[in-house]
C-alpha cells in the first residue's frame, strides 16, 4: 500500500481510533478547552478563554467537549472532575493542562476518592492552574512540583460586569421584589447536588456555611438574600 492509500485509509478511521493510534486528527486546533455539554459556569470559563486567546492569536483555541479526539496540541480541561473521567482516553502526543478550583478529601468520601484518583494520575499532567493560594498550597503538599503549577485569580470582564448607577440598582430591587430597607445579599452558584431540586447540599460548595454567615448577619442587619442558579432546594 502506498504511503497515499495509508493516509487516506487513517483519515476514514473514527476520530478516538486516530487518537489512539497517536495518528494527528484533521483541522486539529493547537488548543483545545474541554467543557461539559452542560452550559454552566466552565463552559462560560471556556468561551472567555478562548475568545481572548484567539483575540491575541486568531485560530489558536477552540472549545470541545470531545478530548478523545485530540492528538498534540494542548487539552486544557475546565475542571479536574473532567480530567478524571477522560484521563485514560487521552493521547500520550497531547500536552494537558487543568483547572483545580476546589476539592479536599475532608469534604466527603467520594471527593476523596477523587482526590485519590488526581493524585495517581498526576503524572499525566503538564500545568495545574489554580485560582488561589490556598489551593496552590494544598496541592503542593499533595505533590504537585511547583513547576508544574500556576495560579491564575478568576478575573471579571469588565466590558459586561461594571458598576450599576443608582436608577440601575432601583430598577433591579423593584423587579427582584427587594424591599427598600435591606441588604442584599446575592448568591449566583448551583449548591445542591443533581439537577432537581437540590435538596440535597453539595457540601464542597459550603451552602451550609453559607447558611450560618447569612444568620449571624441577620442579627445585625436586615438582610435579603437573592438565589440564582439550578438546585438551590437545601438553601
Amino acid at each position: 500500500m502506498s504511503l497515499r492509500d495509508t493516509l487516506r485509509s487513517a483519515a476514514a478511521l473514527p476520530w478516538r481510533t486516530l487518537g489512539a493510534m497517536g495518528l494527528p486528527v484533521p483541522g486539529q486546533t493547537p488548543v483545545s478547552f474541554v467543557v461539559e455539554r452542560r452550559d454552566w459556569s466552565i463552559r462560560w470559563d471556556g468561551i472567555q478563554i478562548c475568545r481572548g486567546v484567539n483575540e491575541l492569536d486568531a485560530g489558536l483555541a477552540r472549545l470541545t467537549t470531545r478530548p478523545e479526539r485530540i492528538v498534540g496540541g494542548v487539552a486544557h480541561f475546565g475542571s479536574q472532575f473532567m480530567w478524571e473521567v477522560w484521563h485514560e482516553h487521552i493521547s500520550p502526543k497531547t500536552a494537558v493542562a487543568i483547572s483545580y478550583f476546589h476539592g479536599k478529601p475532608e469534604d466527603g468520601p467520594d471527593m476523596a476518592r477523587h482526590v485519590d484518583a488526581f493524585r495517581s494520575a498526576m503524572h499525566k499532567i503538564d500545568r495545574v492552574i489554580v485560582a488561589n493560594s490556598e489551593v496552590e498550597t494544598r496541592l503542593k503538599g499533595w505533590g504537585v512540583p511547583q513547576d508544574q503549577l500556576v495560579r491564575i485569580p478568576i478575573g471579571v470582564d469588565t466590558k459586561l460586569f461594571t458598576p450599576p448607577s443608582p436608577d440601575t440598582r432601583s430598577a433591579a430591587r423593584q423587579k427582584f421584589g427587594v424591599p427598600k430597607n435591606r441588604l442584599v445579599i446575592g448568591s449566583f452558584q448551583k449548591d445542591g447536588n443533581g439537577w432537581g431540586d437540590g435538596m440535597d447540599p453539595k457540601l464542597v460548595k459550603g451552602p451550609d456555611l453559607f447558611l450560618e454567615a447569612v444568620a449571624e448577619l441577620a442579627k445585625d442587619f436586615p438582610i435579603f438574600v437573592l438565589l440564582t442558579g439550578p438546585a438551590r432546594g437545601y438553601v
